[in-house]
């Protein structure tokens, strides 16, 4: 695992969003809160889905973040996610 992987902060704008994806080459980024908790994913394709009345740098990411994220722990049973 990647100890330190790229993520993006919810308060980031698109434009910082997609250097930050082009800069790392991927085109799935974590959107962490301030503490540093999961907020959601953002994808590459995301992307254009900007409002026709904002811009990319008016747009936050933890506004195209898809949610809700789901995190889990190795101790976790899997029935109770439906797997």
């Amino acid at each position: 695992m990647t100890r330190d992987p790229g993520r993006v902060a919810g308060s980031d704008s698109l434009v910082e969003v997609a250097g930050r994806m082009r800069s790392l080459l991927v085109a799935f980024l974590p959107v962490c809160e301030p503490d540093g908790d999961l907020q959601g994913i953002i994808e590459l394709r995301d992307l254009p889905r900007v409002c026709p009345r904002r811009g990319p740098i008016e747009t936050t990411a933890s506004s195209l973040a898809q949610e809700p994220a789901v995190t889990t722990w190795v101790d976790d049973p899997s029935t109770r996610f439906g797997i």
